[in-house]
């Protein structure tokens, strides 16, 4: 979707970063490949099972997966249990209980995993830059916002902003507004996306700078500042 916007000039301001994306919990479920291993704890003195439990990882068991699998009882048995030399062969002389792992077997298992936020990424378009001259582009410039949601199942649903004093609106996830001649000093362009989780990117800052060439008809010096931005950087010494 292409917008024309027509750009409204701003006080000069130093570049800023992007404003933090709005927190949210985002996750998904996905099947994962495990292997689960299986443990006994015995009783020494007649080779009978205490406990039979799974763990998955490889290793012996945790205190702590003992105490939720068995008991604390059977924890602390174990604990205090003497060494016994032999006592898988003989019943005789050996108290309290030991471990034994018995089998591992791959299984697949549903995790839930965190996801990143929504997002958004501008590019420059509709401008093609001059191999003899490589600060300055050819043809009428627009700023591209393109939105990505990694959560499966979920798209961005909506990008809106402001770009200087025209507000942009696009219920899609990639919007288009073309961006006419500024002053020196450029403007500022506030942006934000929605998802269909739910949620959104939260509002985020860039700047651009249309300059004319000045002999040279249709033809650009195009800077963009924004973390967001995936293209040629602004000169370091831009001040927008």
């Amino acid at each position: 979707m292409l917008i024309g916007i027509s750009i409204a000039f701003l006080q000069p301001t130093a570049a800023a970063a992007d404003d933090e994306p709005q927190r949210s919990d985002r996750s998904e479920k996905t099947q994962t490949l495990l292997t689960q291993y299986e443990w006994w704890m015995i009783y020494r003195s007649d080779q009978t099972i205490a406990c039979d439990f799974f763990i998955d990882h490889e290793g012996n068991p945790t205190s702590e997966e003992i105490q939720n699998s068995c008991s604390s009882y059977l924890l602390q048995t174990w604990l205090e249990s003497p060494d016994c030399v032999n006592f898988e062969n003989s019943t005789t002389g050996c108290t309290g209980v030991y471990l034994k792992p018995v089998s591992s077997t791959p299984i697949q298992r549903e995790v839930e995993v965190q996801t990143n936020p929504p997002s958004v990424w501008l590019t420059l378009e509709g401008c093609e830059y001059r191999a003899e001259d490589e600060d300055y582009c050819t043809g009428q410039p627009s700023l591209r916002f393109s939105g990505k949601e990694p959560l499966a199942g979920h798209t961005i649903t909506r990008i809106y902003g402001r770009a200087g004093s025209e507000s942009f609106n696009c219920n899609s996830n990639t919007c288009t507004i073309s961006l006419s001649e500024t002053g020196p000093e450029g403007i500022e362009i506030v942006f934000e996306a929605d998802s269909s989780f739910g949620d959104s990117t939260g509002k985020q800052t860039a700047y651009a700078r249309v300059i004319p060439h000045e002999t040279l008809e249709d033809t650009y010096r195009v800077d963009i500042i924004s973390n967001q931005f995936i293209g040629r950087p602004a000169p370091s010494c831009s001040e927008i």
